[in-house]
C-alpha cells in the first residue's frame, strides 16, 4: 500500500525565502525588486510580515534601513497536484476489494500570506486533506460505482474538499478533481476477504433463486424440478392415489377418478410446462398449493407483496450475529394499517458498543427505497448508503452490512 506523498515538492508552490538588497535609500541608488506575472511576493521587515506585493517593479527605499527585508515568492497560478495510490484504499461492499486510485487536484492559492508564513508544507497539507476526504467516500462505494460512475466519484471528492473550507485553513482553494485512474483489484489471499466473498455469493445465489421462483410459472413441472427427492416421491404417490398413474409408474389410459381428462395430455403438459385446464388444474392446485401467474396477478396486491417481502427481510436480518430485530406496522390517522413498516435492528460492534439501524419502509417498498437512520453507541451517525443511492430493490440486510463495514 503506497502513495506518492514522498515525491511532492513544496518548492513548486513556495520558493525559498530570499534576502533583498536595499542599496542606498536614495531614489536612484535604492535596491530594486521585480515580481513576475502569475506570482506574488510576501515581504517581511525584520522578521515581521509587512505586505504582499502583486506583479510589478518596486524600489526598496520605502522600507526601513538596518532591517532585513526578505521576500517569499508564491505561485498564484492555477496549478495541479497529482496523487497516485497503489492498494491504499479499498471498498468494503460487497466484499473488501483494494483499489489503484490516481487523481489530479486543480487548486489555486487564495491567501499568499498564510501559505508563505503560516503553513510549513502547504502542498503536503493539501495532499493529506485530499486523502482524508477520499477514505470515507471509498469505504461506502460499491464495485459498480468504482467501475461505472467515475465522474460521480470525483464530484463527491470535490464536494468533500469544498466542505473542509481549505482556503480558510491552509489558504488554498480546490477548483476541480479529475480521476485519471480508478481500478478495482483482487484482494489476494486474505482469509476474511475470501470468507466475505463466499458469504456474498451464497446470499446472491439465494436472492436470484428467490426472484426466479417468485416470477416463475407455478405448474406441476416446476414443482417437480424444485422439489427435493422426497417431495417428488410424495407428489408422484399423490398422483397414483388420484388415479393418474398406476403403481408401476405408467400413466393410465383413463384416470380411476371421475374425470373427462386425457392422462396423455396431462403428461405432455407436465413435460412442456403448460398449465392444466380445469377441473384438473383446480384439484391439483388445491392439493399442492400453487397457482398460475394470471391467478396470482388477480389475487395478490401490493400490500401482500410488501408483507411477503418483509417476511424475507426479517428472516435475513436475524441471521446477522447478535442481531435483535423489532418490526412495527404503520397506521393511519384512524389507527388502521397503512401498509408501511418500521424495522429496528440492534447489533453489537466488533470493537465494543452497539449499532442501531432504523428503517421506514413505505407501502410501495421495495419498489421505492426505505428511509433510514443509524445510531452508534447512542449517538446519531451520518451514513450514506450506496445501496440506497443506486436502489434496485436490494434487501435491508445489504444496507446493514454496509453500516457494519463502515462503523463496526
Amino acid at each position: 500500500m503506497t502513495d506518492n506523498r514522498y515525491s511532492i515538492n513544496d518548492l513548486d508552490l513556495v520558493r525559498p525565502e530570499q534576502l533583498l538588497d536595499q542599496g542606498i535609500p536614495l531614489p536612484l541608488l535604492s535596491g530594486k525588486y521585480e515580481v513576475k506575472e502569475g506570482f506574488c511576493a510576501v515581504i517581511t521587515e525584520g522578521g515581521v510580515y509587512k505586505e504582499t506585493l502583486a506583479p510589478g517593479f518596486y524600489y526598496l527605499y520605502k522600507y526601513k534601513m538596518f532591517r532585513n527585508i526578505r521576500a517569499v515568492v508564491v505561485d498564484m497560478r492555477i496549478k495541479q497536484l497529482t496523487i497516485s495510490t497503489n492498494r491504499k484504499y479499498q471498498i468494503k461492499f460487497p466484499v473488501p476489494i483494494q483499489l489503484d486510485l490516481d487523481l489530479v487536484v486543480e487548486y489555486k492559492v487564495r491567501d499568499a500570506r498564510m501559505v508563505a508564513l503560516e503553513i510549513d508544507q502547504p502542498l503536503h497539507a493539501l495532499f493529506d486533506r485530499v486523502n482524508m476526504v477520499i477514505n470515507p467516500i471509498v469505504s461506502v462505494a460499491t464495485y459498480d460505482e468504482v467501475n461505472l460512475r467515475r465522474e460521480d466519484f470525483a464530484a463527491r471528492v470535490l464536494q468533500g474538499l469544498k466542505g473542509m473550507q481549505l482556503q480558510k485553513t491552509i489558504g488554498i482553494e480546490v477548483l476541480n478533481v479529475i480521476i485519471t485512474n480508478l481500478k478495482a483489484l483482487d484482494s489476494g489471499e486474505d482469509a476474511l476477504s475470501q470468507q466475505s466473498m463466499d458469504e456474498f455469493q451464497t446470499f446472491r445465489n439465494w436472492q436470484l433463486d428467490s426472484a426466479i421462483l417468485q416470477n416463475s410459472q407455478m405448474d406441476i413441472r416446476t414443482m417437480l424440478l424444485q422439489a427435493s427427492p422426497d417431495e417428488r416421491i410424495k407428489i408422484i404417490r399423490d398422483l397414483i392415489d388420484k388415479g393418474y398413474m398406476d403403481p408401476a409408474g405408467g400413466f393410465l389410459v383413463q384416470p380411476s377418478s371421475k374425470s373427462n381428462a386425457n392422462p396423455s395430455q396431462i403428461f405432455n403438459n407436465l413435460l412442456a410446462g403448460n398449465n392444466f385446464s380445469s377441473p384438473q388444474q383446480a384439484r391439483l392446485e388445491s392439493t399442492y398449493g400453487f397457482q398460475n401467474n394470471n391467478n396470482l396477478s388477480t389475487q395478490n396486491n401490493q400490500g401482500q407483496y410488501t408483507q411477503s417481502r418483509m417476511n424475507e427481510e426479517i428472516n435475513l436480518l436475524k441471521t446477522l450475529p447478535g442481531a435483535h430485530v423489532d418490526v412495527k406496522s404503520g397506521t393511519d390517522s384512524n389507527g388502521l394499517f397503512n401498509g408501511s413498516y418500521i424495522v429496528r435492528v440492534d447489533m453489537p460492534k466488533s470493537s465494543g458498543g452497539t449499532i442501531v439501524c432504523v428503517f421506514s419502509c413505505g407501502p410501495n417498498f421495495p419498489d421505492t427505497p426505505p428511509r433510514y437512520a443509524v445510531e452508534v453507541d447512542g449517538e446519531d451517525t451520518p451514513f450514506e448508503s450506496s445501496n440506497v443511492r443506486g436502489w434496485r430493490k436490494q434487501y435491508l440486510f445489504e444496507i446493514v452490512r454496509e453500516v457494519i463495514a463502515s462503523v463496526g
